[in-house]
């Protein structure tokens, strides 16, 4: 069976799905909340769709 390819998001991407600033992105890196990569030799920050979307979690309604 053929892999899927891997799903990645730029800081830029990401921030607009979220709707937040790129800023917010930078703070969830550092807490921890969210995996940040890079290629070898790049500056450029990217995401896996899979990671972002496993922190994703419920809302209780009460």
């Amino acid at each position: 069976m053929k892999e899927q390819p891997l799903e990645l998001y730029t800081k830029s991407e990401l921030a607009e799905i979220l709707n937040v600033n790129e800023s917010s992105i930078y703070n969830y890196v550092t807490k921890g909340i969210i995996k940040a990569y890079k290629m070898k030799g790049t500056r450029r920050i990217y995401f896996k769709k899979a990671e972002v979307e496993a922190t994703l979690t419920e809302i209780d309604p009460k």
